[in-house]
């Protein structure tokens, strides 16, 4: 084989490796239901901090209802979360936790 005709292969070849590796990334890419990662973050142990005194210790109701499983999508339970529920003694926690603990919370109420 030629020196020409091997480039020609190999740069065909690394076109047909970088197509693979981008249609991959694109395909996980868009999902919004997917749980967002989250570091170290002790999701159990803030629900128990800042949610069980009222959604009960399982997220099964108490003085308020039962929120595990929630019948919210992730986007409604991230508002109602951080910016509270209105008319309803649910505040807003945006001033306590993170974006990033909303999160694991979310995950942790939605795990299956």
């Amino acid at each position: 084989m030629t020196a020409n005709r091997r480039a020609v292969w190999m740069f065909l070849f690394c076109v047909a490796v970088l197509a693979t590796l981008t249609l991959a990334a694109c395909s996980k890419a868009g999902d919004e239901n997917a749980p967002v990662p989250t570091s170290n973050i002790d999701a159990p142990a803030l629900f128990t901090k800042h949610c069980a005194s009222c959604h009960g210790s399982a997220g099964q109701g108490g003085s308020a209802p039962a929120i595990k499983p929630s019948q919210l999508d992730r986007n409604d339970l991230f508002l109602a979360i951080a910016e509270g529920r209105p008319g309803t003694p649910m505040r807003g926690y945006n001033d306590t936790l993170s974006e990033e603990e909303v999160e694991s919370i979310i995950d942790f109420l939605t795990a299956k």
